[in-house]
């Protein structure tokens, strides 16, 4: 039996166990005194041209509670990090919340502030900055007291080739259609990552993405092989990114597969593409495409 399924089955055991040795009759009590006031998420993302923002803060109790709230906005770290006053706006500046005692939840709001370079826009990559409850008056601060607020850049400068694309595909006379995504890198602006090079990589979504390096003009994709992907056949045998030669054939020297544009809306390789686990080098349906038949089209 599988190790992993094996874990998963006693996990499953043990709990219907636990509950089974339950009184199921009793009725959880909340006693007021436990109130507390927490963020209703621990993270958020927003577009870099949002404006202002509102960030939920509630109050658990039985009934509403009377009570003030503070909070502090925390710059981030490093060159990603946003900075109060340059990238966010506190719009309160008491940086209190107020609760009448007849609502639970308050918000509070910030401005988001896009950074611009001779009227423009200017790449930042994206920026992060915190928000912490401080206090919470009468009552407790919950545990979620801390919220993470990424500011998605909009001015990537491969913003032209980013997103979608519908792809078409072939094997063996067999016609594939799929969707791929290419996302940008977190660090290396010249770079993309594509999830679905191939349409067997749908089904193991963020589990198969392979990068890519841009050209200046962004109208060429190189994409080394040998990548090793995050899927695994069997233990120390991941599925790597190869050159299909096509008639079940493959090399696993290292090449180069490139995609190139005219337009920048359609993209076309003459190479085949394959993933394979190269110690059990097993071909898995839709996991090879035939050479000459890629084509990619912007959604």
């Amino acid at each position: 039996m599988n190790k992993n399924i094996y874990k998963f089955l006693l996990a499953g055991i043990a709990l219907a166990a636990t509950v089974a040795s339950c009184d199921l009759n009793k009725v959880p009590e909340f006693d007021d005194a436990d109130s507390f006031a927490g963020f209703d998420a621990t993270s958020y993302t927003f577009d870099e041209n949002v404006g202002t923002i509102k960030i939920p803060v509630t109050i658990a109790s039985i009934e509403p509670k009377q009570t003030v709230v503070s909070y502090t906005v925390i710059d981030g770290e490093g060159d990603q990090g946003a900075k109060l006053g340059t990238d966010v706006i506190v719009k309160d500046e008491s940086s209190v919340l107020s609760f009448d005692g007849t609502v639970r939840t308050q918000y509070i709001e910030l401005e988001i502030k896009e950074r611009m370079e001779n009227g423009v826009g200017a790449y930042t990559g994206d920026l992060t900055f915190t928000i912490r409850l401080e206090s919470a008056g009468s009552i407790n601060v919950g545990a979620d007291n801390l919220c993470t607020i990424t500011i998605t850049d909009l001015d990537h400068p491969l913003a032209d080739i980013l997103g979608k694309y519908a792809v078409q595909g072939s094997m063996n006379g067999s016609p594939y259609s799929w969707t791929l995504t290419l996302s940008k890198d977190d660090e290396d602006p010249n770079v993309v990552w594509a999830d679905a090079l191939v349409p067997f990589a749908v089904s193991y979504p963020g589990a198969m993405e392979v990068y890519g390096r841009v050209s200046e003009d962004h109208k060429k994709i190189t994409f080394a092989t040998g990548q090793e992907t995050g899927l695994m056949a069997a233990d120390d045998d991941p599925f790597v990114l190869c050159e299909y030669l096509g008639g079940l054939q493959l090399t696993t020297e290292q090449t180069e597969i490139v995609f190139e544009s005219e337009d920048l809306k359609v993209f076309r390789t003459d190479k085949g593409i394959c993933f394979v686990p190269l110690k059990a080098m097993a071909a898995y349906t839709g996991a090879l495409i035939d050479p000459g038949t890629i084509t990619w089209t912007k959604q």
